[in-house]
C-alpha cells in the first residue's frame, strides 16, 4: 500500500513538473529582500516604507510579498492575506505557505484551502509546505487523515534537509505510524535532524543515548541533552537534571535545569524543584511549591503543608495546602489533613475530619481506622463519656499538654470513672495537694480500684502525707488483696511479720505471703526465704530458704542476694552463684551490708584476692550510708595508709563517726591518739574521757588504757588498733 501511494505521488510531482529543473527554478522564486527593509527599522517604520512602495508601483511583487510579511508579523493577518493573494495565484511558493499557515490559523473553515495552498507550493518542490503537508494528513486537516500520505511527505521534506520533517519521520519510524516500525531508521533520521541543530531532535537522540542500557553512549548523550537544555528545550532540561542527580552528578547544575525549565512555566520542573529545595532551602522552595500545587500537584501541595507547620510554623497556611492535596484523593495528605483538623476545637472541623477519613479508608488507607477511632473517642469525650476522657488522658501521645491530660483526668474522675480518680489522686499528691490526692484516691479505692487500695494502704502504712494509721493500713491492703493483687498480699504478711499487725492470724500471713511469692513479688519471695530461714512463723529449713532466696536474687532482689550469700557462706545452703558475685550485685544496688562484707573480703583475702583500694572505695560507700563498722574500718585505712594515702585527719572524721554510733573500739582509738598525739594535740584529759566511754561499753582495750594512764607506774603503753607498716610514729611519718 505504502509503495503504491509513493509511485502514486512521485508520478504526479514529475507530471507537475515538481522534481524537474523548471520545479526547482519555481521554488526559488521568494522574492529577495527589499530596499524598504533596509537599516533594521522598527517594524511600523518599515511597513509605512514598503506600503509607500506598493502604492508607487503595484506590481512590484517583492515590495508586496515583503509588506505582507511585516503585516504577519503586526498580527495584522486581514491585511496581508489581500497582499498575498495574488502573489499566491501567480504561483510564488514563499506566498502559498504564508497564506496557507493564514487561513490554518482560522480553524477547520480555512483548513482545506490552506491544504490547497500547502500543496501547491509542495508540488513546486519546497520543503517546508512539503512538511506542512505532512502535518496536515496526519492530523486530517482539511484533507483526509492518511499516516501513511503524511509519512512520504514527511519523506520528501526529510530528504531536502528539513529538520522538523526529518524529527516527524523518526517519530514515524519510532511508532510505526504511516511506516513499518524502523528503530535503525528512526534512529538514522533522529540523529541527523540533531547533527542539523534540530533542538528537540538533540533532546531525544541524547536521552535515548544517555539511558542507553549498555551505557554506550552515555558520555555522548549527555553532550546532546546540554545542547538541546541550553537551547531551553524543557525535556531535556528534565532529562538532564535526572541523570545529574540519580549519578550523583553536579547537583547546582540539576538545580540551574529545574530552575530554568520552571520558569518556562513547566509544573513537573516547579514540582521537582521545590521538593528538592525542601530540603536545603524550604524559604526558595515555597514559591516552586506553591506553584506545582496550584497546578493541581498533590505531591506539591502536601510538602507545602508540610512545611508550613515545621518551617513556618503556620497552622493556617499549612491546613489550606492539606486541604488542596487532600482533594486529589492522596491518602497521606488526606491523614495531614485530618490530624490538623483534629487538633482543632471546631465541632464542624471535627465532622469534615470523619468525611475525610472514611473517603481514606475507601481508599485502602490503612491508617485510617485507628484515625476514626480516635476521632470517635475524641467526640464522646467532649459529650461527657468518661471512659473516652480517660483514654484520651492516657494515651500514647505527644501531641497532648500535661493540662490537657490533667483536664481530661479531671473531667473523667468527676464523671466517676475509678482508674482516672486514682491517676489524678496520684498526679495531685505528687504536686503537694495532700487533700485533692487523698480524697481522689479515697473514691477510687471505695469503687474497687485495686491501685488505689495498694496506694491508700502503702500512705497509711508508711505514713506518707497523711499520720501512719495501721488499722487502715491493713483495711486498704484486705482489700486490694482480696481482689487477687499479690502486692496488697505482701503488704498484709509484711505488717503481720514486722509485728505492726499482731491481730493478723500467722496463718492468714503465711497464706498472703506464700500468694504473693509465688505470684512472683520478688519482696514476698525474699521476706519468705528469710523466714524459713530465721524460723520465724514457719519451721525452719534451709533448703526452702534457698530456694525462695535465690528467686527473689534472680529478680534483683538486693536483700534476697545478700541473704543467700550469708547462707552459703555460712555453710547453710548449697547455691550456684559465687558468694563474691551475689555480694558484689547487692552491693552494686547500694545495700550496705553487702557493701561492707564486700569491703571486709577484699581486706581480708576472704572470697576474693586482697584489694585494699577497692575494700576503702566499698567501705567508704557503706560509711557515707552511715555502716557504723564501715566507718570504723575505713578509719583504720586512713590511719594505716592501707588502699588509702595516709590521712590522720580523715582517720579521726571517720572514728568520731563510728564512735557516735557506739562502737567502743573507735572510742578507743580516738582515746589512745590523744594520749600519744597522733594526728591530733597530745591531751591526756580528753583520752582519759574517750577511754572511760569505751570501758562503760567493756572494751577491753580501753581497760587496759585506762588503768595504765591512771597509774604512776604503768606497766604497758597505750595499745591502738593500728600501727603504721614501718613501726615509725605518725608523726615522723609526715
Amino acid at each position: 500500500m505504502r509503495v503504491q501511494l509513493k509511485r502514486l505521488l512521485l508520478a504526479a510531482l514529475f507530471t507537475a513538473g515538481v522534481l524537474g529543473p523548471e520545479a526547482r527554478a519555481a521554488a526559488e522564486q521568494i522574492p529577495p529582500p527589499h530596499p524598504c527593509l533596509v537599516n533594521k527599522a522598527p517594524l511600523d517604520t518599515a511597513i509605512i516604507r514598503c506600503r509607500r512602495v506598493v502604492e508607487a508601483n503595484p506590481v512590484d511583487e517583492a515590495a508586496r510579498y515583503h509588506l505582507a510579511v511585516l503585516h504577519i508579523r503586526a498580527g495584522e493577518n486581514a491585511a496581508a492575506r489581500v497582499l498575498l493573494t495574488p502573489l499566491a495565484e501567480a504561483g510564488i511558493a514563499a506566498a502559498q505557505i504564508h497564506l496557507g499557515t493564514l487561513l490554518q490559523a482560522n480553524g477547520e473553515t480555512g483548513a482545506a484551502t490552506a491544504a490547497d495552498w500547502f500543496y501547491k507550493a509542495a508540488t513546486q518542490g519546497e520543503a517546508e509546505a512539503q512538511y506542512l503537508m505532512g502535518k496536515v494528513h496526519a492530523g486530517g486537516m482539511g484533507v483526509t487523515q492518511s499516516d501513511e500520505v503524511a509519512a512520504l511527505w514527511y519523506e520528501l521534506a526529510a530528504g531536502q534537509g528539513h529538520v522538523d520533517a526529518m524529527y516527524h519521520l523518526a517519530l514515524a519510524y519510532r511508532r510505526g505510524t504511516g511506516v513499518v516500525a524502523d528503530e535503525t531508521a528512526a534512529r538514522a533520521w533522529l540523529a541527523a535532524a540533531a547533527q542539523s541543530g534540530h533542538a528537540q531532535s538533540m533532546a531525544l537522540y541524547g536521552h535515548e543515548l544517555a539511558t542507553d542500557p549498555q551505557q554506550a553512549g552515555r558520555t555522548e548523550g549527555v553532550k546532546w541533552l546540554a545542547r538541546a537544555a541550553d537551547e531551553g528545550v524543557i525535556d531535556a532540561q528534565l532529562w538532564l537534571a535526572s541523570i545529574y542527580l540519580e549519578n550523583d552528578g553536579p547537583r547546582p547544575e540539576a538545580q540551574r535545569m529545574l530552575a530554568e525549565a520552571a520558569t518556562a512555566g513547566n509544573v513537573d520542573a516547579q514540582e521537582w524543584l521545590g521538593l528538592l529545595l525542601a530540603e536545603t532551602d524550604p524559604t526558595a522552595a515555597i514559591p516552586w511549591l506553591e506553584q506545582a500545587a496550584e497546578a493541581g500537584r498533590a505531591n506539591a501541595a502536601f510538602r507545602r503543608a508540610t512545611l508550613a507547620l515545621t518551617h513556618e510554623t503556620d497552622f493556617a497556611t499549612a491546613l489550606s495546602w492539606a486541604r488542596l492535596a487532600a482533594a486529589k484523593d492522596r491518602p497521606d495528605s488526606m491523614l495531614l489533613l485530618v490530624r490538623l483538623l483534629l487538633a482543632s476545637d471546631e465541632p464542624t472541623e471535627h465532622d469534615e475530619a470523619a468525611r475525610i477519613l472514611r473517603r481514606a479508608a475507601s481508599l485502602g488507607a490503612t491508617e485510617a481506622a485507628p484515625l476514626l477511632a480516635e476521632l470517635d473517642t475524641l467526640l464522646a469525650a467532649r459529650n461527657g463519656d468518661p471512659t473516652a476522657q480517660y483514654a484520651l488522658a492516657t494515651q500514647d501521645s505527644g501531641a497532648a499538654s500535661e493540662a490537657d491530660r490533667l483536664g481530661w483526668l479531671r473531667a473523667a474522675a468527676t464523671g466517676g470513672h475509678p482508674a482516672a480518680q486514682q491517676e489524678l489522686a496520684m498526679a495531685l499528691l505528687a504536686t503537694n495537694d495532700v487533700d485533692g490526692g487523698l480524697q481522689w484516691l479515697t473514691a477510687a479505692a471505695e469503687q474497687g480500684e485495686v491501685a488505689a487500695q495498694l496506694s491508700l494502704g502503702r500512705l497509711y502504712s508508711e505514713g506518707r502525707a497523711v499520720a501512719r494509721d495501721e488499722a487502715q493500713a491493713r483495711h486498704w491492703f484486705t482489700r486490694a488483696a482480696d481482689s487477687g493483687d499479690i502486692d496488697a498480699a505482701y503488704q498484709l504478711s509484711r505488717l503481720h511479720f514486722e509485728g505492726q499487725a499482731p491481730d493478723i492470724a500467722p496463718g492468714d500471713a503465711r497464706r498472703w505471703l506464700i500468694a504473693a511469692a509465688e505470684g512472683e513479688n520478688r519482696d514476698a519471695q525474699s521476706l519468705l526465704g528469710q523466714l524459713y530461714r530465721d524460723g520465724r512463723g514457719v519451721t525452719p529449713d534451709p533448703s526452702r530458704a534457698a530456694q525462695w532466696l535465690s528467686r527473689a536474687a534472680d529478680s534483683g532482689d538486693a536483700e534476697a542476694q545478700y541473704a543467700l550469700a550469708a547462707m552459703a557462706r555460712s555453710g547453710e545452703a548449697s547455691v550456684t552463684i559465687p558468694v563474691a558475685d551475689l555480694l558484689r550485685t547487692a552491693a552494686a544496688q547500694g545495700h550496705t551490708e553487702a557493701q561492707y562484707e564486700l569491703a571486709r573480703a577484699l581486706e581480708d583475702g576472704d572470697l576474693l584476692p586482697p584489694d585494699d583500694a577497692a575494700a576503702a572505695r566499698w567501705y567508704s560507700t557503706a560509711a557515707d550510708a552511715g555502716h557504723a563498722d564501715a566507718q570504723y574500718r575505713l578509719a583504720r585505712l586512713y590511719g594505716e595508709g592501707r588502699g588509702v594515702g595516709q590521712d590522720w585527719d580523715a582517720a579521726m572524721q571517720w572514728f568520731n563517726a563510728a564512735a557516735a554510733q557506739g562502737i567502743g573500739a573507735a572510742e578507743t582509738d580516738i582515746g589512745v591518739l590523744y594520749q600519744l598525739g597522733w594526728g591530733v594535740p597530745q591531751d591526756l584529759r580528753k583520752a582519759q574521757e574517750w577511754y572511760r566511754r569505751a570501758a562503760a561499753k567493756g572494751d577491753p582495750r580501753a581497760i587496759r588504757n585506762l588503768a595504765n594512764l591512771n597509774s604512776a607506774t604503768p606497766s604497758t603503753a597505750p595499745t591502738l588498733s593500728i600501727l603504721p607498716s614501718d613501726g615509725a610514729r605518725p608523726g615522723e611519718r609526715w
